[in-house]
């Protein structure tokens, strides 16, 4: 067969050497990393800002009847 067959067309690997798949990789690859660092960035910030507390302490009744403090960071609105 010849080289140049208008039937059987070059592979892409010898027209050229960086592929289609490559391309869509690479950028894939990078906003992965930029979603795990975002969230790992996020969830640090969270955690900071729960061990430091407000300072601010709300005595509440618990289910069997005991008073206990807590500082009302804990404290979920519904």
């Amino acid at each position: 067969m010849e080289e140049n067959d208008p039937i059987r067309p070059q592979q892409e690997s010898e027209k050229n050497p960086s592929s289609r798949r490559d391309f869509l990789k690479n950028p894939g690859l990078a906003g992965v990393c930029v979603a795990t660092g975002g969230a790992a960035l996020y969830s640090g910030h969270i955690f900071e800002a729960k061990k430091e507390g407000s300072g601010e302490q709300r005595v509440l009744l618990t289910q069997d009847g005991k008073l206990v403090k807590v500082d009302s960071l804990e404290i979920k609105a519904h």
